[in-house]
């Protein structure tokens, strides 16, 4: 192996600086040819920064001809360097040069269809099972990443089942032996957790036994339904009330105590371990099929291809001949393929000079391997080392300092040495900014609150005179603005709420979020869409009339839609009608933009958008859209495939199922970054806020892990021995459980819990080098994602040895103030408004239960991944209002397929599976109600005090002598627990029916529950 050169560059060292300087320096000394330089980048961005530094170095060295002769060097990312390698040989390759690449949201569009195709129905019933007794089990996401791993190193089909053998011999050996039978077990527990709860002294209201009280409620209601999940014993297992109490609950911890001997726990670990890599197999050969069938490859390929170019003897002396210099950027990043690469490539080439930081290697999930990356690290360096850059050129000196002081020690015990994260900062501070560092305490219950308080943080800070940035232009000192401050979540779900949050409260933020097809102007336009191609599309004529005629008006829009002559299609007299009647009419044979163009002219929608407020946002949505349908025609055109209006309404669903639908973000907007720690790498902030928010830390054994059945690292055979282990988590992350014991006590957990630890302090440091003025730690309940570092001292005290000026801020929720209207916003008339609303639905009430049982009546309802949930509710809720128990069994079934198929989704669930599911609910309702009268979409009305009208329809109401119960259907498909949380927030709405019909009927509501019907659970709400 030729010696390849290291520099270590931490955050903000002038990195690009450096390699744009050996590119000059080694090109002026005539050891590197311009046009045989290769160099690789992490993104465009960085490859043409890269190139016009070069360049500009070069002219003002007055090498005029080697800067223009730089333009035929190989500098880009990796993809874009190993697509030119391929196209320059492919004639050697046995390719064609005008081999077409697809991008990665192409690709992934794809690739969720032949994952669709490869699994059978048989498998898609047992993966919809493990989902439900697992806590956290999405195969198509583990499948996906599995993939990832296999192909970025090299596994073969035989190659990953083997994994997978492996994967489950290795894990099952955790367990001990299974006892007794399945069905035996399950009904212990049933009977011991019933008996705790028949039994308890009603007089015990302690806090100890309510919460171990509802602990086991909750454990019940799984258990009475058949297998329950996982969580369900390990929560039983968590059952200890007061003293006085507490020997009930004693058989019941023991039982659950031992749920590891279950048979099923080891019969699911396995069959779910088995499915997911033979998916993985299959789905792996398919792919490769499908793309070579249409003559397309992706970015892997064209890393692969690449390697086994650069890997063939035959073309040793001509690459040779071709590469003075290899210049490898963040090679931190590289994953273990393109590593290979860049080794072989460093066998041929005269220098190589990798330029990167190992404390930022923070991209595992992506099919990057850290661990290997360090280990090949130190086998270049081989004791020595590296060239390492001292300055920081980003951030103030104070923060250097500490920075610098904390990191030295936090990563000295994971081999980093002190001079690899040492820097300094060769600039004088400027005392007029103020402290360098925050301190928030969050004062909250919940997430949210916590996520409120932030905002409330930043909200301070923007209204603080004293605090001052330097401006990204001229340096000089200023206000801080919106757009000076980001906040980094941990969790893209809390980058989306605070965005929210920072909304309600007047201030603009920005934040990176998918579900563009979510959003009520792509929708519409969708919609409008499917109606310019077809007027008689009386589904996406109704939903737009709710969206745009009767948004907040449920009732009377449903009441409108039954109206309609049976000859006609909903609300055949709405404007829109008119309008996309006449865009069809001068444009009969549009193609798909043309016909995208001309329904949102035909709908009007660029004049509604005001209306609407925010309507900058909007308009860019629409651009998004639009974006996304050249996408299609370019798509379908290098497929030689025609591109139809029907396509590409087709094309956008997949987008949105498969949530490559990312919104538009506003360029050059003054408004708050809100952003993920991984997402943020590589950009900088005058003050950036670390989110610490999550009281879940990963648990570092489950999962997905590469390993390799080779002592010590060769960098002549980097992927030589690799496999992927992969284990799920039955269990909730937070519960403790005697095979998560097992496991982190085994002789090699040590080493992959220091590993573990070591991916969160290079995160921590990724997140905390962004600030270039000021750095704020908002904590919590986070406080672990900082343990790695010296504990923050009281008072003025130093912090790890530095003297640190800081602002500590309490900080609560706070009030929401309302957002200032936009220019083009539509006026809001001034003055009192007295007059209550003539129509009021319950649906709109507000209420959130405090106390809910859950019983589980059912199995859950096995759906496809591509439906549209709304439509499929519909189509639910249709089903079970015209469904009688008495009716012969064909026919039912004849009723569920008409409502799926009336909905559109057909194929979502099995028609027979939706009949048994309305049977469940039929028996569950006659043991609540013997003998009630059931009553199914029952229209209630009543005028209230104010004399607006309280009006709606019921789903299910069971009435007898003594009193009525009311039930309302809801067809949530996500976790039992989300589901039960959603449930608790319908509380207000299934009052405000309760009242109508107490007030109707005479009678008291011995009742309120929520069916959720996809997941077969009643919730009552008890409080």
């Amino acid at each position: 192996m030729k010696k390849i050169e290291i520099v270590s560059a931490s955050a903000g060292s002038g990195k690009t600086t450096r390699i744009a300087t050996e590119l000059r320096r080694r090109i002026a000394s005539g050891t590197a040819r311009p046009e045989a330089v290769l160099a690789t980048t992490f993104t465009n961005k960085a490859a043409d920064e890269l190139k016009e530094r070069a360049r500009t170095e070069l002219f003002r060295a007055g090498l005029h001809d080697e800067a223009l002769r730089l333009e035929g060097a190989r500098i880009g990312t990796v993809n874009s360097v190993c697509g030119r390698l391929v196209t320059d040989f492919a004639f050697e390759l046995g390719l064609s040069p005008e081999l077409r690449v697809i991008d990665e949201d192409q690709a992934a569009v794809a690739l969720r269809g032949v994952m669709g195709r490869v699994v059978t129905e048989s498998e898609r019933e047992e993966l919809s099972v493990l989902s439900r007794r697992f806590e956290d089990f999405s195969w198509q996401s583990d499948v996906n990443r599995l993939l990832t791993y296999a192909r970025t190193n090299r596994l073969t089909e035989a190659q990953l089942r083997e994994s997978g053998a492996r994967s489950a011999r290795e894990l099952l050996a955790y367990l001990p032996a299974p006892v007794g039978a399945p069905g035996a077990r399950d009904l212990e527990l049933r009977e011991a957790v019933q008996h705790a709860l028949s039994h308890l002294d009603p007089g015990d209201e302690t806090k100890a036994t309510r919460e171990a009280a509802a602990k086991l409620r909750e454990a019940l209601g799984p258990l009475q339904s058949g297998p329950a999940p996982w969580k369900a014993w390990a929560k039983a297992k968590g059952a200890k009330a007061a003293k006085r109490s507490d020997p009930l609950f004693s058989a019941v911890r023991d039982l659950a105590g031992e749920v590891d001997t279950h048979p099923r726990l080891r019969a699911d670990l396995q069959r779910a371990i088995e499915l997911v890599f033979e998916l993985t197999a299959r789905t792996l050969t398919r792919w490769q099929e499908e793309k070579r069938a249409l003559g397309v490859i992706d970015f892997v390929d064209q890393e692969t291809l690449a390697l086994e170019l650069v890997s063939r003897p035959d073309f040793e002396a001509r690459l040779s001949e071709q590469l003075d210099l290899v210049l490898v950027d963040e090679f931190q990043d590289t994953s273990p393929l393109q590593l290979a690469l860049f080794t072989r490539l460093a066998q041929l080439a005269k220098a190589s000079v990798w330029v990167g930081d190992q404390k930022q290697a923070i991209f595992g999930f992506r099919g990057t391997d850290p661990a290997l990356m360090d280990a090949a690290l130190e086998a270049v360096l081989q004791g020595a080392e590296p060239e390492t850059l001292q300055s920081s050129f980003r951030s103030r000196r104070p923060l250097v300092d500490l920075t610098s002081a904390l990191f030295e020690q936090a990563f000295a015990p994971h081999g980093i040495p002190a001079q690899r994260v040492r820097l300094s900062a060769p600039n004088p501070d400027e005392p007029r900014l103020g402290p360098c560092f925050e301190s928030w305490t969050l004062k909250g219950k919940n997430r949210g609150e916590y996520l409120a308080a932030i905002a409330t943080g930043v909200r301070e800070v923007l209204a603080d005179e004293s605090v001052l940035v330097r401006d990204r232009l001229d340096g000089s000192l200023r206000r801080a603005r919106a757009g000076d401050l980001a906040v980094l979540c941990r969790r893209n779900a809390d980058a989306q709420a605070l965005a929210a949050a920072l909304s309600l409260r007047g201030i603009p933020a920005t934040v990176s979020q998918t579900g563009l097809m979510r959003t009520p102007e792509a929708r519409a336009a969708v919609l409008a869409l499917r109606l310019f191609i077809d007027p008689r599309e009386r589904l996406a004529a109704a939903e737009l009339a709710r969206l745009l005629l009767h948004p907040d008006e449920p009732d009377t829009w449903l009441a409108r839609a039954l109206e309609r002559a049976p000859d006609q299609p909903p609300f055949s007299d709405a404007p829109f009608h008119r309008g996309l009647e006449d865009a069809r009419g001068r444009f009969p044979a549009a193609g798909p933009l043309a016909a995208l163009d001309a329904a949102l002219d035909g709908l009007g929608l660029w004049d509604l958008l005001p209306r609407w407020g925010d309507s900058s946002r909007r308009q860019a949505n629409l651009d998004a859209l639009r974006a996304h349908a050249v996408d299609y025609v370019s798509r379908a055109d290098a497929e030689g495939s025609a591109a139809t209006p029907a396509g590409l309404v087709a094309y956008f669903e997949v987008l949105g199922d498969a949530q490559l639908d990312a919104q538009a973000q506003l360029p050059g907007a003054d408004a708050v970054v809100v952003s993920t720690w991984h997402a943020a790498k590589g950009l900088e902030w005058p003050i950036t806020v670390l989110a610490l928010l999550g009281q879940d830390r990963p648990v570092a054994r489950f999962g997905f892990a590469v390993r390799s059945t080779k002592q010590g690292f060769s960098l002549d055979r980097p992927l030589e021995g690799r496999w992927v282990r992969y284990w799920p988590n039955p269990f909730h992350s937070s519960q403790t459980t005697e095979l998560r014991t097992q496991l982190e006590q085994a002789p090699e957990a040590a080493a992959e819990q220091a590993e573990a630890d070591k991916q969160e302090l290079r995160l921590l440091y990724v997140g905390w080098t962004r600030a270039r003025d000021r750095l704020v730690l908002a904590e919590g309940d986070g406080g672990w994602m900082v343990s790695a570092l010296a504990p923050v001292p009281e008072g003025d005290a130093t912090w790890a040895g530095v003297n640190v000026e800081r602002k500590e801020r309490l900080l609560e929720p706070g009030e929401v103030e309302p957002r200032p209207l936009e220019a083009d916003e539509a006026p809001i008339a001034s003055g009192p408004r007295t007059h209550p609303p003539a129509f009021v639905s319950p649906s709109t009430l507000e209420g959130e239960a405090t106390e809910v049982v859950v019983t589980a009546i059912g199995e859950r309802l096995p759906i496809s991944t591509e439906v549209d949930m709304n439509e499929l509710g519909q189509a639910l809720h249709g089903f079970l209002a015209v469904d009688r128990v008495e009716l012969p069994q064909e026919q039912r079934v004849v009723l569920a397929r008409e409502a799926l198929s009336q909905w559109g989704q057909a194929g979502s669930i099995r028609p027979a599976r939706l009949v048994e599911s309305a049977d469940a609910l039929t028996r569950w309702g006659q043991a609540l109600a013997p003998g009630a009268t059931w009553h199914r979409e029952w229209p209630v009305s009543m005028a209230n005090a104010d004399g607006s009208q309280l009006r709606g329809i019921a789903d299910l109401v069971l009435e007898d002598e003594a009193g009525f119960w009311l039930v309302d259907h809801k067809s949530f498909p996500g976790s039992e627990a989300e589901g039960v949380r959603r449930a608790k927030g319908y509380a207000g709405q299934l009052r405000a029916y309760a009242d109508v019909l107490t007030a109707a009927l005479g009678k008291p509501c011995r009742g309120l529950f929520i069916h959720l019907v996809v997941l077969g659970r009643v919730v009552q709400i008890v409080k």
